[in-house]
């Protein structure tokens, strides 16, 4: 299996390393308490979901998320189709763990390798794991 991307994740002094590979979908681990999941954003949205725990939704009352480790020029690209109304939402980072509940309720929204959505609304985040600068590395 290729990797898709690594990301060094640091949680007070402790600092783990996340590798994921192709293929790879939600899945609860045997010593995880969730399953992780990355949101990409900016400066100005990852002060928010930081500062309350909770990922608003847009308009239409979903919020998007992945599975996938990438850099932030690979979010841009991938996530968020190379817009230039999303400039620098790879930037960013929230690194979380979803409940069974919350993952029940996940829709793949036709890009089921890339991205899934959560259409109940604000997402509330019970277990951030990192949240800061997008440190995964351009995969070669």
């Amino acid at each position: 299996m290729e990797s898709l991307g690594r990301v060094a994740l640091r949680a007070g002094s402790i600092l783990s390393l996340i590798t994921l590979v192709e293929g790879d979908t939600p899945r609860k681990e045997s010593n995880d308490d969730g399953y992780t999941f990355y949101h990409y954003t900016d400066q100005v949205g990852l002060a928010g979901i930081m500062a309350t725990h909770k990922i608003l939704p847009n308009n239409k009352g979903k919020v998007y998320l992945t599975n996938i480790a990438m850099a932030p020029s690979e979010a841009f690209q991938n996530l968020f189709n190379g817009q230039a109304t999303h400039a620098n939402r790879g930037d960013d980072v929230v690194v979380f763990r979803l409940n069974s509940y919350q993952v029940a309720h996940l829709e793949t929204n036709g890009r089921e390798y890339l991205e899934f959505v959560y259409p109940k609304g604000t997402l509330k985040l019970e277990k951030v794991i990192y949240g800061g600068p997008n440190l995964t590395k351009q995969k070669k």
